[in-house]
């Protein structure tokens, strides 16, 4: 038995990439998605998930150079199961998107003055 590990996420940017790099100096940022879900069928009402996404190396860099918060950016990679330390003590869950390839997409209108 194999095992498939793949996710395709397009979302617009919550904010603006933050690039850092690792203790060794690999690039990397973390970003997160905003993704419209359809609209329930009942209510009408649509909700939006918002996706957390870590991307490495020269994507990071890339990310970071050339997108802006509410860009549209369409993200492949796999999933994986983080465990993060709260200053209380108790341990966060999280499930996260990391990113194998991103494909830029529109940037958002700016408003007239």
């Amino acid at each position: 038995m194999s095992n498939f590990n793949k996710v395709i996420q397009q979302g617009r940017l919550v904010k603006d990439p933050e690039l850092r790099y690792t203790n060794s100096g690999t690039p990397v940022t973390n970003i997160r998605l905003a993704i419209d879900s359809l609209p329930n069928k009942q209510t009408g009402e649509a909700r939006v998930d918002f996706i957390p996404v870590t991307v490495w190396g020269k994507q990071a860099e890339n990310i970071a150079s050339h997108c802006m918060k509410g860009q549209v950016v369409t993200i492949e990679g796999h999933l994986r199961h983080v465990i993060r330390a709260e200053e209380d003590g108790s341990n966060r869950h999280e499930l996260q998107v990391h990113a194998q390839r991103v494909i830029f997409g529109a940037k958002p209108m700016k408003k007239a003055a």
